[in-house]
């Protein structure tokens, strides 16, 4: 870490149960492109992409 770095505390991502909730990936400057395809790649590999029911929500 330095001063320039995000101090994301790790139980953000945890639900009151305790279960995981959600990820943060991080890359190095000018990186994104990469990142966004290891994001892709995650997201096909685990099909865990829940859409939501905005109805239910109004």
């Amino acid at each position: 870490m330095n001063d320039l770095s995000a101090d994301y505390d790790n139980d953000v991502l945890l639900s009151e149960a305790g279960q995981p909730t959600g990820i943060v990936m991080i890359s190095d400057y000018l990186d994104e492109p990469e990142l966004i395809a290891v994001g892709y790649a995650l997201e096909q590999a685990t099909q865990a992409r829940h859409v939501p029911d905005l109805e239910a929500t109004q």
